[in-house]
Formats: structure tokens, sequence, C-alpha cells
């Protein structure tokens, strides 16, 4: 913008009051202050103007990364819930069978188990070692 200090208006009053007169000074000062005025109104209209269409933009901008990562959000809940469908699924399956396989024998493996841990638990480790070396012979 113009960068006129106070001495630079002082010069060119004191050049129009000459050249003008003294007379018809008061109306063109007038004058000339309206159509500032008037230049500064047009200038503050226009960067207002530039600014809403910024603001505009970047609301744009932002409603459109928004949307954006709404469509994410939904598909990841789409693909989170057909997963859990599947789990589901799955973890009924696994239930199924194990409801209709044998209940005796699931039983039986259960308690072969334990006597294998009871008898090794109360076991002597040096009877354990001669009945290995009594099966080799």
């Amino acid at each position: 913008m113009l960068d006129i200090g106070w001495q630079e208006v002082l010069i060119i009053l004191v050049i129009a009051l000459v050249v003008i007169g003294p007379k018809d000074l008061p109306k063109v000062v007038r004058t000339v202050g309206q159509w500032t005025g008037k230049a500064r109104s047009y200038a503050r209209d226009f960067q207002r103007t530039i600014e809403g269409y910024a603001d505009e933009s970047e609301i744009s901008a932002i409603q459109k990364e928004l949307a954006e990562a709404n469509k994410e959000l939904k598909e990841a809940r789409q693909d989170l819930q057909s997963e859990s469908k599947k789990f589901d699924e799955d973890m009924a399956a696994v239930n199924e069978d194990m409801n209709t396989s044998s209940p005796g024998s699931a039983e039986d493996n259960n308690d072969t188990q334990k006597n294998n841990n009871s008898h090794n638990s109360t076991a002597d480790p040096s009877e354990i070692k001669d009945s290995k070396q009594g099966d080799d012979k």
C-alpha cells in the first residue's frame, strides 16, 4: 500500500494550496477524501470476498475429508461385522462338533491324561529309568 507520512501530506497540501488556491481547496480535499473512502471500501469488499471464497474452499475441503473419513469408518464397521459373524459361525460349529462327538470318548481321554499325570508324578525317577531299560532288553 502507499506509505505516505505526515511530512509528505503536508508538502502535498502546501503545493495544492498554491496551485488550487485557498477558495477551492476545501472542495478538492473533500472530493479526494470521498474518493479515498470509496477506494478503501472497494478494497475492503474485495478482501472480504476473497476471504469468503477461501473460507468456502477450506470448508468444502474439510467437508470432503469428513465424508471420506466417514466412508472409511463405514467400510471398517462392515468388515468388522462380517468378521464377527464369521467368528460366531466358527464358534457355533466348534460347539456343535464338541456336542455331537461321543461324550464317553472325551471323558475317556480326560481320564487317560489324568492317570498319566498321576502315574508320572508319584513314580520315582529311578524306577522310570529302570523300566525303560527293562523295555530295551
